[in-house]
C-alpha cells in the first residue's frame, strides 16, 4: 500500500523539489492519530525528515539560551545534544527507583521558574516504560500549573502490544501545552522513509515551520 504507489510517483519523475509535501490523505491520517484530529486545517501539522528532525524543529523551536529541559532518564540520547545546540540546560530526572516511571512528586521536585520543557518519552527508549492514562493525569496535575511545555516523544506508541498508549495531549487542557513527536519509522518497519512529524498547538507550529524550512 505504501511501496507500489511511490514506485509509480518515482517512475513519473515526480521527485519533489527539495520539499517536504504535505498531502491531504497524510495529514488526515496524522490528524486521526493524535488528540490534534479537531484541527482538521493541518495549521497544527507539521511533516519532518524523520522522528528525529520532529524532535529538533520541537526543542529548537521553543528554547532559548539558559531555559531549563526535564529529561528522564535512562534516556534516548538524542534529547540532551538537541538541548545542548538550542543552548539549553538539560535537567536530568532518574526514574530507575520508581520503575523507570515518573511520578508526581519527583516531577514537581525538579521544575524550577527557568523549566521551559519537559520530555516525555512514552513508551521509552530504553526502558520500554509505558505511562497508563491514570498515571500521565497525575503528571498533568503538575504541569497545568507552571509555563511548561510537554515535548511527548511517542514515536513507540503503537508497540505497546499487552497495554494501551494514551498520549497526555488527550488529556483535559494538555493539548495546548503539548508539542508531540512521532513517525512512521517504528510501527511501520519504514526507517529508511524519513518520515515524521509534529503535532503542535498552532503559535508553535507556525514558528517551528521556519526552523524546518
Amino acid at each position: 500500500e505504501v511501496i507500489d504507489p511511490m514506485v509509480g510517483h518515482l517512475a513519473c519523475g515526480d521527485t519533489g523539489a527539495g520539499k517536504m509535501p504535505e498531502p491531504a490523505t497524510l495529514l488526515q491520517y496524522i490528524l486521526k492519530e493524535t488528540a490534534f484530529d479537531k484541527d482538521l486545517t493541518g495549521k497544527r501539522i507539521l511533516v519532518t525528515a524523520g522522528a528525529t528532525e520532529a524532535l529538533y524543529t520541537a526543542l529548537t523551536g521553543i528554547l532559548n539560551p539558559g531555559d531549563e529541559v526535564v529529561i528522564p532518564t535512562p534516556a534516548f540520547p538524542l534529547y540532551e545534544s538537541i538541548v545542548g545546540i538550542a543552548g539549553g540546560k538539560p535537567v536530568f530526572l532518574d526514574t530507575k527507583a520508581e520503575g523507570f516511571q515518573i511520578t508526581e512528586n519527583a516531577l514537581a521536585g525538579v521544575l524550577t521558574e527557568k523549566t521551559k520543557a519537559v520530555v516525555l518519552p512514552f513508551p521509552a527508549n530504553p526502558t520500554g516504560a509505558i505511562l497508563t492514562k491514570e498515571e500521565l493525569e497525575e503528571l498533568a496535575q503538575v504541569l497545568r500549573g507552571p509555563d511548561v511545555i510537554v515535548t511527548a516523544d511517542e514515536i513507540y506508541g503503537e508497540l505497546t502490544y499487552r497495554r494501551h498508549h494514551t498520549s497526555i495531549a488527550s488529556l483535559p487542557d494538555m493539548r495546548e501545552r503539548t508539542v508531540l513527536c512521532s513517525g512512521f519509522s517504528k510501527a511501520y518497519a519504514m526507517t529508511g522513509w524519513r518520515m515524521g512529524y509534529v503535532a503542535a498547538p498552532a503559535p508553535l507550529a507556525a514558528q517551528m515551520v521556519k526552523i524546518h524550512q
